[in-house]
């Protein structure tokens, strides 16, 4: 038995149209970038949907590893939650425990650390995974 979607009723209020934009989620404002001036290698992120306490940053061996999840309640009993979780190689030579994260007053998290070439490396016979301090940019 076929159906016309005629039969479906014709009350436009019927059901409502979800939001399908992908708004703050649009594969140009979840990138991050890398870049290396020379002196410094960094990564931007946007994480303005994130509030600090909800950012972990570690260094595991040579990557650096950032996570992130708020939940916000909504009206109707349910939750909304953002999570991401990411990895980025350091670059050969980049002494992990020179990394460093900043979140600026408008939401964007900086993670550098000195290239090997800029500063010598310091030796290190510690634990190979730390947890990095996010340092909060007040304005």
């Amino acid at each position: 038995m076929s159906r016309k979607l005629s039969d479906w009723g014709s009350t436009p209020s019927a059901a409502p149209v979800p939001n399908l934009s992908l708004g703050d989620f649009a594969p140009e404002k979840t990138q991050s970038r890398i870049s290396a001036d020379g002196s410094r290698w960094v990564v931007t992120m946007d994480c303005r949907n994130f509030h600090p306490e909800d950012i972990s940053i570690r260094t595991i061996g040579a990557a650096v590893e950032v996570r992130a999840k708020t939940v916000q309640s909504s009206e109707n009993d349910s939750n909304i939650v953002r999570e991401f979780n990411r990895k980025y190689h350091l670059p050969e030579g980049l002494d992990p425990q020179l990394v460093e994260s900043t979140l600026t007053y408008d939401g964007m998290l900086i993670i550098s650390a000195p290239l090997p070439n800029a500063r010598p490396l310091q030796s290190s016979a510690s634990d190979p995974e730390q947890t990095i301090r996010l340092r909060p940019v007040i304005s």
